[in-house]
Order: structure tokens, then C-alpha cells, then sequence
């Protein structure tokens, strides 16, 4: 009998030895491991016992070469394992007593006694803007996203969504290929706000998910007005004319602490409204209008996502979060080359700014020049060794640029700017 789990589960693996053609096994049947390090339990008669030597062996190319994992000092089971990297591994254990040993060290050609898939990192997504979908009667919504992964699931991506202040989320899809695009036909009877979300499982069961705020499905299939509406004003404009009162700043600091709390809860709507009544009260405040941007790129506004970042740019030219924001905004809207103007401006503030350089190579990597994305995700791994979540996110991007290549074709991972 054998089994096997992370965090504290076993491996029960059989002493015996079986030359031959050592092919791995179906996936299906593989035990998968989501811990780098795991314990190996091993079972041996009493009669075997003292135990001389207990040693644990690996194969990482189904039997062809096989690696010492070291002794069992106690010889008392488990063993504790820790895995190179991820992928297929082979197990194979030789144990001895003052009589002899149970078989020879595995040779090329030796078949595992047991099998596991490691598998401790998760995906990467990313769940674009919603946009309508193709014309027609019936409403649809055209949902993008980007999951990267190396050992993705066959079919690992499942679809939500639920009505805003609802709590419960109900199934739009499941089981959905990776393709990257689904289009939906929303029910007839729902309407209102709502919030899309995506889950993906890798093949060993790790899961990532990622939703967008508020979607208005009544503002987004609303027949265009017969005539066209004044330009929407980010900040009032008579507001920028006089200076804010002690009173006014603090009111306005109050606000935009509320609209910090309803963006946190996907509350986007709420958060703009918030922010746009305290850039009345206090013009002045950048950080505001960073996160007025912030909030109306998560609501589809790109356009007056676009305008709050370059009001608050006109106050700082050098604030980094406008800048990052900017290059979000309009790698969102297919704009790349006008994101990595902004990119570029971070850099030259800058050239060690490692979230800067991940962003480009995401752009790049979109756009097809390869090359180019690789050196940057180096640039981003390398160039800050305090920045680890970072350096994460590079080295996964770097790891799974293989798997891109063959199954995916050029796509940008998630990321977003950093908090002002």
C-alpha cells in the first residue's frame, strides 16, 4: 500500500527492487505534492530490525540516473525529503541490517518503488477588462484572462461572478480550456452591479483566483445617447481654483481613508464617489487622484482613469504611482507603447526599480520580442535582493517561458503597481 500527501502526509514505499523498463506512470494515477520538502515513510518487517542503514534515492528522469538522498540517521520512519525543483520524481529506498541489505543502490534502469508530482507554486492570472461581446439580441460578456503555470490542470479555469453586496457566488463556467477568452451570456433577469471572478488549479491542485470590481451591466449594454455627453471631469473645476481649508484638508483626508476601505472590499463605485468629494474639499491631494485612477481603471473607465493619473502627474511629475498606473492603464487598453513611456520615466528616476523592469518584460513579452522580455525578467530577479516578492514573480515568469512558448504564445502575467 502506498500514499502519499504534503505537510505531514507519507509515502509508504515497498523494499523491492524491479529492473526493467522504467516508464512513468499515468499522470492520473501520480500522488501530488504541494510542499517543496515533504516526509518519506518507509515500512520494514520487525524481523529486519536493528536497522544499519536506511537511504532514500531519486530519479528525476524515470529511472535513467539516480541521485543519493541521504541517510535516515534514527533509521525510525519518516525520512524528510526536499525536492530540487518541481516535476516528476521517482523514489527508491535500500535499507540494511547486520545480515545484508534488502537490494543494491538503484541503477539506470531501476524502477521506483514510488512515484510523485511536486508541484508547490501556483498559478499566475490575470482577469482582463470585461468588454461586451459579439452583437446580437442576446447580452454577452466577453471576459479575458492570462493563467500561466507550468503544469497547468487540462481544463483548470472556472468562471464566477456574484451581485455586488449578495455575498455568494454563482458559476458562469467551469472546466474551461486555457484559451484565454470566454464570452458569456449573461441571464435575462440579471442586472445591476456585479463582479466577475477566475479560478484556475494547476495539475497538483494549487489554486489562484483573481476578480475585477464592479461591473455595471446596465451602464455597459446601454443604447449610446442620441447626442454626445459633456466630458466627464475627474475634479471639479471650480475646486482647483481656491485653497483648501485646514477643515477642508481633514475632511478630505477622511474621505480618501473611506474610499482606501471600500476599495479594499471591490466597493469601487463607492470609492470613487468618495475620492472625487475630497478632490472638492482638497485638489491638492496626488495620492487621491492616484487612487481615483486606480478605481476607475477597475470600473472599465480607462479614459477617465487615463485623465486622473495626468492631473496627478501635473502636480508630481515624478510620482512613481501615476506613472505605474498609467503603464497599467494602458497596457490594459493595448496602448503598449505608451506604457512603456511611462515604464521608461520610472526607470530613469530609478534603473533599480525591479517592478519597473518586470512590467516591461511583461509588455515586451505581449508584444513577441522575446529576447527582450527575458533580459528584463533577469534584470527584475537580480537587481534588488530585498525585493523577494519580486523576485517571485520574475523567477516564475522565467521558469514557465518554455511552456509559453510551446502551448501559449506571448502573454503578460498579472501585476499591478505598487501603493503609493
Amino acid at each position: 500500500m502506498s500514499a502519499l500527501a504534503s505537510h505531514g502526509g507519507t509515502i509508504w514505499a515497498l523494499l523491492l527492487t524491479v529492473l526493467g523498463t522504467a516508464a512513468p506512470p499515468d499522470p492520473g494515477t501520480v500522488p501530488k505534492v504541494r510542499a517543496r520538502s515533504f516526509d518519506v515513510n518507509y515500512a520494514v518487517n520487525d524481523a529486519a530490525r536493528p536497522l544499519t542503514l536506511l537511504e532514500l534515492w531519486y530519479t528525476r528522469d524515470a529511472g535513467r540516473t539516480w541521485h543519493n538522498a541521504g541517510s535516515d540517521r534514527d533509521r525510525e520512519s519518516p525520512i524528510t525529503f526536499t525536492a530540487t525543483e518541481e516535476g516528476l520524481y521517482g523514489f527508491f529506498v535500500v535499507a540494511a541490517n547486520s545480515v545484508g541489505v534488502s537490494s543494491p543502490a538503484p541503477q539506470s534502469g531501476t524502477s521506483p518503488q514510488q512515484w510523485a508530482f511536486v508541484d508547490y507554486t501556483p498559478p499566475v492570472v490575470q482577469l482582463h477588462p470585461v468588454r461586451p461581446g459579439s452583437s446580437g439580441p442576446a447580452r454577452t460578456l466577453l471576459m479575458k484572462w492570462t493563467a500561466i503555470d507550468a503544469h497547468l490542470a487540462s481544463r483548470p479555469v472556472t468562471l464566477t461572478y456574484r451581485v455586488l453586496d449578495d455575498g455568494s457566488w454563482e458559476g458562469i463556467a467551469q472546466a474551461l480550456a486555457n484559451t484565454g477568452r470566454f464570452e458569456w451570456r449573461i441571464p435575462d433577469d440579471l442586472t445591476g452591479r456585479i463582479m466577475v471572478r477566475i479560478t484556475v488549479r494547476d495539475a497538483a491542485g494549487n489554486l489562484s483566483s483573481a476578480a475585477l470590481g464592479s461591473t455595471d451591466l446596465d451602464g455597459l449594454f446601454r443604447p449610446a445617447p442620441a447626442a454626445p455627453e459633456p466630458a466627464p471631469v475627474a475634479v471639479p473645476a471650480d475646486a482647483a481654483r481656491r485653497e483648501p481649508t485646514e477643515l477642508d484638508r481633514v475632511r478630505a483626508h477622511r474621505l480618501i481613508e473611506q474610499a482606501r476601505a471600500h476599495a479594499a472590499r471591490q466597493q469601487h463605485a463607492l470609492a470613487i464617489s468618495r475620492l472625487k468629494d475630497a478632490l472638492t474639499l482638497d485638489p491638492t491631494r496626488s495620492d487621491a487622484l492616484v487612487e481615483l485612477g486606480r478605481a476607475l481603471y477597475a470600473v472599465g473607465d480607462t479614459n477617465e482613469s487615463v485623465r486622473a493619473y495626468e492631473l496627478a502627474l501635473a502636480q508630481d511629475a515624478g510620482l512613481r504611482a501615476a506613472r505605474a498606473g498609467m503603464a497599467l492603464t494602458f497596457y490594459g487598453a493595448g496602448e503598449y507603447d505608451r506604457a512603456v513611456e511611462h515604464l521608461q520615466a520610472i526607470l530613469q528616476q530609478n534603473p533599480k526599480d525591479v517592478e519597473a523592469w518586470l512590467y516591461l518584460g511583461d509588455v515586451e513579452f505581449r508584444r513577441g520580442d522575446e529576447l527582450t522580455a527575458l533580459e528584463h525578467y533577469e534584470k527584475a530577479a537580480t537587481l534588488d535582493p530585498e525585493a523577494r516578492e519580486v523576485i517571485q514573480q520574475a523567477r516564475a515568469r522565467l521558469d514557465n517561458l518554455e511552456m509559453l512558448r510551446k502551448k501559449m504564445g506571448p502573454l503578460v502575467t498579472s501585476a499591478k503597481p505598487d501603493e503609493t
